[in-house]
């Protein structure tokens, strides 16, 4: 019996973590961390029109799962696990494990489509944030193959008290689509026991590392522009699973809320910057599925890097002495928004801000156009920058 056979789910903040004396075959490598970092909506009360409203018993998410050669892997048993909240998962340390909670279950069909409703939402209020966020994982399994992906939801209450969830940060409506490519999995001895799907070892953490938060810009001067990132901000950060070849590829996002306010300095007019701060990441093991990565915890600190301009052509004019303030947006993304040092890799980010983050400009000499590069300043204007480009 190994030390997580007796794991149970937590009630309320409390869960038993265990120190697991399980050894793992030497298939299972620590090659490193690869991470994609996208900014989304810490709110979706603002956003809920755009986003999928899912209610108890309908479809949360469908996909398709493939096999090493790119066929459609049918009869593979699928499950969706409900990751516990950050209160538990951050203070956990290499060489503990915790059980995730099963709240749902497929098997694929011929075509290796596979579908999942969850009947009651209430099911995931235990594992629910403070902010309501739910990291949602499925993995697909055949033989000694397996897969996963992660995303989150956010659970809401509507106007009459009915449970929802909605998409984080997604953009388009319906079910989020999960599709799966199968890897192989490392042996067990036959010394050793099965495994037991859910349980995720936690194998070491990372050094901080900087990512790209937020951005400013102005190609003009007699402007001030500042860059907020406040307590509660959620930021997903992008899931890396280790492929056969032992490199990493972003299958899905894990969101990380602060528990600070970061003011960035207000600057002037004439320059671009990126706004950074640090996260950690932590390498997992989940029995039944790959090795991951994911963020551990937010870490903190303020760095601002200068960039080139960027273009931006949807313009509005604002009269001096205006001060607006973008609270509900999201932008494009930045390449090399977050590096991994420890394999020398850059990956992307997509930046933004929410009610809990904000950018701001002032209008101090005269009035000046404010354009967005995906739209108008005032509807979906993704980066804002002072001045037409």
């Amino acid at each position: 019996m190994t030390g997580c056979d007796a794991l149970s789910h937590h009630t309320g903040a409390r869960r038993r973590v265990c120190t697991v004396r399980r050894k793992f075959s030497s298939a299972i490598g620590i090659v490193g961390l690869v991470l994609g970092l996208v900014v989304g909506l810490a709110s979706p009360l603002a956003s809920a029109a755009a986003s999928h409203k899912t209610p108890a018993g309908a479809l949360i998410t469908q996909g398709r799962v493939l096999d090493v050669n790119g066929q459609a892997a049918a009869g593979a048993r699928i499950r969706l696990y409900a990751e516990p909240p950050r209160t538990v998962m951050s203070p956990m340390q290499p060489g503990q494990a915790i059980r995730f909670r099963q709240v749902g279950s497929a098997v694929t069909s011929a075509s290796g489509r596979h579908a999942i409703a969850i009947r009651s939402l209430g099911v995931l209020q235990a594992e629910a944030n403070p902010d309501g966020i739910v990291n949602l994982e499925i993995t697909a399994m055949v033989g000694s193959r397996s897969g996963l992906f992660v995303f989150p939801v956010q659970l809401m209450h509507a106007a009459d008290g009915t449970l929802f969830a909605v998409s984080s940060g997604a953009r388009r409506s319906g079910p989020v689509a999960a599709n799966i490519r199968l890897i192989g999995l490392p042996r067990f001895s036959p010394a050793q026991p099965a495994p037991q799907c859910g349980i995720t070892h936690l194998l070491r953490t990372s050094r901080p590392h900087w990512a790209v938060v937020g951005q400013t810009g102005a190609i003009v001067g007699g402007i001030n522009q500042q860059f907020t990132y406040e307590k509660g901000q959620s930021s997903n950060l992008g899931i890396g699973v280790q492929q056969l070849n032992g490199k990493f590829s972003e299958q899905g996002t894990f969101p990380s809320s602060t528990n600070q306010t970061i003011p960035f300095p207000k600057l002037g007019g004439y320059i671009t910057k990126n706004y950074k701060t640090e996260f950690q990441y932590g390498l997992y093991a989940q029995e039944c599925a790959p090795n991951f990565t994911q963020v551990y915890r937010y870490w903190g600190g303020a760095q601002i890097q200068s960039i080139g301009a960027i273009e931006a052509t949807y313009c509005a004019f604002y009269a001096k002495g205006t001060a607006p303030i973008w609270q509900t947006t999201r932008a494009a993304t930045v390449g090399a928004g977050i590096g991994i040092s420890e394999i020398g890799f850059s990956a992307s980010a997509q930046t933004g801000w929410s009610e809990s983050a904000s950018v701001q400009y002032w209008m101090v000499k005269a009035g000046q156009d404010v354009c967005g590069t995906h739209g108008p300043p005032g509807s979906d204007p993704r980066i804002v920058i002072v001045g037409a480009s």
